[in-house]
């Protein structure tokens, strides 16, 4: 857009990638990292090369928020509230974003539209709520390189209308995928491409695709010969398959149980998502 770089954004820029080396320089924990992991020396050095990350990630969002204020004069204002999405890639880009919304702008409650620069309805679904705002999923399609996209928010005195459970059968069918649970694991033992048309899956594997595994070695010895050694490796108890949500991005389920290595009464849940408008599971 023609805006002037400050020197204060080179030096900037240089901070954060020193930090990064300093993070990355070659001594990743003491010598007794592995066989005495909790020991003095290996805690201090753990704690020095974090700091460091957090010194990077803190510099990059000042970084970040210097180059917005640079680009804002540039930007037209419109009159309802709006998203600006920038794409910092060299070719067009769809994908998911995921943005918190303050209830002033957009309550919880209310139905509501988000267009995108030719009018057209963006889909977007409720991801978690706060006693003063919300996050919201948007899904982003073709977002010019090097460029941007605008989508305004245009909310209705109208109730917004609850998003419906979704109760997994034991087959689960998008428009990409067919996908076949096994109830008991609470895993996957089946994911056929029907785009492709073939299997995805491995039948003969002992360990199925979504499965949580718990490890356990018999001593930390062999870690530094970078081998396992002796090992035990557990799964899931009491797996209960769980109804998730059917709205405009996916439709969800929920896979939750017990495992070793966790306090009594506590375990795992893992929300398994089939999008709608993208050929993807998360």
């Amino acid at each position: 857009f023609g805006a002037k770089l400050p020197e204060t954004v080179f030096r900037q820029m240089e901070s954060v990638a020193d930090n990064l080396h300093f993070y990355n320089e070659h001594t990743f924990g003491a010598a007794e990292s592995i066989t005495d992991p909790m020991s003095a020396n290996s805690v201090v050095q753990w704690s020095e090369k974090s700091s460091y990350a957090w010194q990077g990630v803190m510099q990059s969002h000042i970084l970040r928020e210097a180059a917005l204020g640079l680009l804002q004069p540039f930007l037209h204002p419109l009159p309802e509230p709006s998203i600006v999405l920038f794409n910092t890639l060299n070719v067009p880009r769809s994908g998911l974003h995921i943005l918190y919304i303050d209830n002033q702008i957009l309550p919880r409650d209310k139905a509501f539209r988000i267009v995108d620069d030719h009018d057209r309805d963006v889909p977007v679904q409720l991801v978690q709520s706060r006693a003063d705002g919300n996050y919201w999923a948007l899904w982003a399609g073709d977002v010019p390189a090097l460029g941007y996209s605008t989508y305004r928010i245009i909310v209705s005195q109208d109730a917004r209308e609850p998003i419906k459970p979704f109760e997994p059968g034991d087959t689960v069918q998008t428009g990409n995928y067919r996908l076949v649970l096994d109830r008991a694991s609470g895993t996957i033992r089946s994911l056929y491409d029907r785009e492709l048309g073939r299997e995805l899956l491995d039948a003969g594997s002992p360990w199925r695709m979504g499965q949580f595994i718990y490890e356990r070695l018999a001593d930390r010895q062999h870690m530094s010969g970078l081998g396992l050694g002796e090992h035990t490796r557990t799964t899931l108890h009491n797996v209960v398959v769980k109804a998730g949500i059917d709205g405009p991005l996916w439709e969800s389920f929920v896979v939750s149980g017990t495992g070793d290595g966790f306090e009594k009464d506590r375990g795992v849940s893992c929300e398994i998502r089939l999008f709608k408008v993208a050929k993807r599971i998360d």
